[in-house]
């Protein structure tokens, strides 16, 4: 079975994003997995659990909300992970977005509730350093997030700071050497390069 990298969008935004486009050029489209999540965090979790039960995964990619669930995901079995812009306390910063929202790609009608809040709240927990590898990148323009609060909560961890990125992090395509080498550094074999 291949090995597979799992993208994992954030809140309103769909697997056939940029960032995942991008994974898609850089290691071919038949090594990435990016669902199109549900707006509810445990339909989430499980269907992420899933793909990690039954897919040989060697790279997980979350960006904002996707990388809270990345880190929850990580509880079950540790992979390599790179988190762009990750959400820390989303329970909390995503309040103010709570009701109706658009779906960036489809224009899609969607509603964040207060439960789903309580959801992600049940699903926190701290990386292991002594257990977990992240790769954490951080646009220290974000207009979303404390990126400095995020770089505190990661310090034990290879941490980034992008000058001049905001939380959309449009230089993610820049990265992808980086995020190469960083899968290519964890994989259980010698084999180094962008085909699994």
């Amino acid at each position: 079975m291949n090995r597979r990298i799992l993208y994992i969008h954030g809140l309103a935004s769909c697997g056939t994003g940029n960032k995942s486009r991008a994974l898609a050029t850089y290691f071919g489209a038949r090594n990435l997995i990016a669902p199109d999540l549900p707006m509810e965090p445990d339909r989430t979790a499980a269907l992420l659990q899933r793909i990690v039960l039954e897919q040989e995964i060697n790279l997980v990619v979350g960006s904002s909300l996707g990388g809270f669930h990345a880190v929850w995901l990580n509880r079950l079995r540790a992979i390599p992970t790179v988190l762009v812009n990750p959400a820390i306390r989303p329970w909390e910063s995503l309040a103010p977005y709570v009701g109706k929202l658009t779906n960036w790609c489809s224009n899609e009608t969607l509603e964040l509730t207060a439960g789903h809040l309580g959801q992600l709240r049940t699903m926190a927990r701290e990386p292991n350093p002594d257990a977990e590898s992240y790769l954490v990148l951080l646009g220290d323009q974000d207009d979303i997030l404390d990126h400095r609060e995020t770089a505190a909560r990661f310090s034990s961890f290879d941490v980034r700071i992008c000058a001049g990125d905001d939380h959309r992090f449009g230089t993610f395509s820049d990265w992808l050497p980086a995020i190469d080498a960083f899968r290519a550094a964890h994989l259980p074999t010698s084999r180094t390069g962008t085909s699994p």
